[in-house]
């Protein structure tokens, strides 16, 4: 058959990354749910592109885990595998760790800036999608110094613990507490000592998973309770 010309190539790459985009934030961000049908049919007219792009979109996010196809070929959102996370939060604090620390050498009042006023946004947000996002935006400010391979691989974890943290951000406590950390991370950051900022960032992620867990435990034992 004839091979679509190369602006044809380029307007179908286009679709197909917007797809792939617009879906990610809806599972991540919301307002997708775990366990919810995606239809591709519903996702290109609403995005008003073809189907094709929308099943490749598909594809790549079942690849990553975010969505499972079942019975008949059935997309639906994944369900957060718990089992998981304590040992993703803890090979992201590792990595995350070791980004702080090589990102020092770069970072600049700029880039303190750009922290504090992410932290500062936090403070008045109240919304859980939007504050992880502000949490994952005051991360890249120092992950993007730190060259590509482990924000690459930093995005990854995050995008299965997001949801999570969609969660956790549920809890006033840990929004507070969170901020703190931010904190610490700001003032190690200002300090210019690469191992005060990778510890400091080391711990953030630590705590996030303690009281995360201890989160999930408080509500499974209500949900027993009730």
């Amino acid at each position: 058959m004839p091979l679509p010309g190369a602006e044809a190539a380029s307007l179908y790459e286009n679709a197909q990354d917007r797809a792939y985009q617009e879906l990610r934030n809806w599972i991540l961000y919301g307002p997708l749910k775990p366990g919810e049908m995606i239809r591709d049919i519903d996702v290109a007219e609403l995005l008003g592109i073809s189907r094709t792009p929308v099943r490749e979109a598909i594809i790549r996010l079942t690849q990553e885990g975010l969505i499972t196809v079942g019975k008949g070929r059935k997309s639906r959102v994944s369900v957060p595998d718990i089992s998981r996370a304590a040992d993703l939060y803890r090979v992201g604090a590792q990595m995350d760790a070791m980004a702080a620390q090589d990102a020092l050498a770069h970072f600049g009042p700029e880039h303190l800036a750009s922290l504090l006023s992410l932290n500062e946004q936090m403070d008045t947000e109240t919304e859980p999608a939007a504050l992880v996002a502000l949490d994952l935006a005051f991360h890249n400010v120092f992950r993007q110094l730190a060259g590509p391979v482990l924000q690459e691989f930093l995005n990854l974890i995050e995008a299965e613990l997001s949801r999570l943290e969609r969660f956790a951000f549920g809890d006033a406590q840990i929004r507070s507490l969170t901020r703190g950390d931010h904190l610490a991370i700001i003032a190690a950051f200002k300090s210019g000592k690469p191992d005060a900022a990778g510890k400091a960032v080391m711990e953030n992620w630590l705590n996030a998973w303690s009281r995360l867990s201890a989160r999930l435990a408080e509500q499974k034992t209500s949900a027993q309770d009730a």
